[in-house]
């Protein structure tokens, strides 16, 4: 395939585009409609937790720290959406995982005319997906997890917003390059090979996505565009370099 010399935010921006357009669009409406219930759950569990989780922040610092006490607010409310932008990415995609694969197949159809699929039964394709899901949660996981510890350590905390965003951009595309790549049999250290090759394409879809899941509402139908965008990004960048 010709590459169109689209970059990454080209791609993220074209998601939105192809959502509504037919053949792709019938794939959309049930990972929105899962993406809106494991919105809801998230938002009732960050109501609950933002107070608790700034009390602990707080009883980290000493007395004469206290007037860092409104950093601290930011930093709670940091910590909170990356943690939830990352459960929320995880669980939306775990869920919608093989719409998401029909979604990334359908974009590629939309370009690649002439591409053959082999057919795969609701139960190959259940378990595939969530085959691929669980390899990607082993990879982020950790490195998540380092990133929340070194965020509850004082002082550490107040440089991790940096570290937050490079993660989060990396994260983001490798979760929705993914779903075209598995589509075509592109194994995972492949991708992560390709991805790094192609940092550039990296952030400037990644960020954006990853930024834009903290937005209420736009957050639900973020999921399959970016997945569109995604398929993009790996035609244009990843499936050949």
């Amino acid at each position: 395939m010709k590459s169109s010399r689209e970059n990454g935010w080209d791609c993220f921006l074209s998601g939105f585009k192809l959502l509504g357009q037919v053949g792709i669009r019938r794939f959309v409406f049930v990972p929105v409609f899962l993406n809106s219930l494991v919105l809801f759950g998230l938002f009732l569990f960050a109501v609950d937790s933002v107070s608790d989780l700034n009390q602990y922040l707080l009883g980290l610092l000493p007395e004469w720290l206290i007037w860092f006490a409104w950093l601290v607010k930011i930093v709670t409310w940091i910590i909170l959406l990356s943690f939830g932008i990352f459960i929320y990415s995880l669980l939306a995609n775990l869920i919608s995982a093989p719409f998401n694969a029909l979604l990334a197949e359908a974009v590629q159809k939309r370009f690649q005319h002439g591409i053959e699929t082999e057919a795969t039964s609701l139960v190959q394709l259940v378990m595939q997906a969530f085959s691929r899901e669980w390899a990607k949660f082993v990879y982020l996981a950790p490195r998540w997890l380092l990133l929340m510890l070194l965020s509850l350590v004082p002082g550490i905390n107040l440089l991790t917003a940096p570290l937050w965003l490079l993660f989060g951009g990396w994260a983001m595309t490798l979760q929705y390059t993914d779903f075209a790549a598995e589509n075509n049999a592109m194994s995972f250290p492949v991708l992560r090979y390709r991805l790094r090759r192609n940092w550039q394409q990296v952030f400037t879809f990644g960020l954006p996505v990853y930024l834009l899941l903290a937005v209420p509402v736009l957050n639900i139908v973020l999921v399959p565009a970016a997945v569109a965008g995604g398929t993009r990004l790996w035609m244009e960048h990843l499936s050949t370099s």
